[in-house]
């Protein structure tokens, strides 16, 4: 049975009443246009209201004939587009180049810290268990500056088990000022 609503709708106006004009505000407000009500509001056929105004910004296009409907359209279409095409070259790149497996690997690092604020994903990535890698990390300063070494020291030791290291002694920190 066809829908008889949308069968024999007919394009509809909306006219602004005075009922669909929420009250004013008491507190003072610059001065506004005054709303015009004799100018009807086109909707298109499907019901959806048309409106007759583009977005309130000049794109730099005045020859082509861009709404505001078209260009959120287009940035939905972006939206959707760029995790996909993430998705796609990342798995490309990632089975185009070799993968470290059962290899020894000794991560340089000049500060406590660096391990997680430059090197994460790297140290992630070569110490995940399907590889068989065995990471070490070297770190040639404790970060002694404020008297905190030893508290550095451990948290660097807690950040690489953290991060994938199989044992604390695989963390080394050289303090030789």
């Amino acid at each position: 049975m066809p829908n008889q609503l949308h069968s024999t709708a007919t394009p509809c106006i909306f006219l602004p009443t005075a009922a669909s004009i929420p009250p004013r505000d008491p507190s003072p407000r610059p001065p506004t246009r005054p709303l015009q009500t004799s100018s009807p509001i086109p909707c298109s056929k499907s019901g959806a209201l048309s409106l007759p105004f583009n977005l309130p910004f000049d794109l730099g296009f005045k020859d082509l004939p861009i709404d505001s409907n078209a260009l959120l359209v287009l940035a939905a279409s972006v939206a959707a587009a760029v995790p996909c095409i993430y998705i796609c070259t990342a798995n490309a790149v990632r089975n185009r180049f070799p993968e470290l497996l059962e290899k020894r690997v000794c991560l340089l690092i000049a500060h406590p810290d660096d391990e997680a604020m430059f090197f994460a994903p790297t140290v992630l990535a070569l110490a995940r268990p399907d590889t068989g890698n065995h990471v070490k990390i070297l770190c040639l300063s404790s970060g002694n500056a404020d008297g905190l070494g030893e508290t550095r020291k451990k948290e660097l030791i807690q950040s690489g088990l953290a991060l994938g290291l199989r044992d604390e002694s695989d963390v080394f920190v050289v303090d030789n000022p």
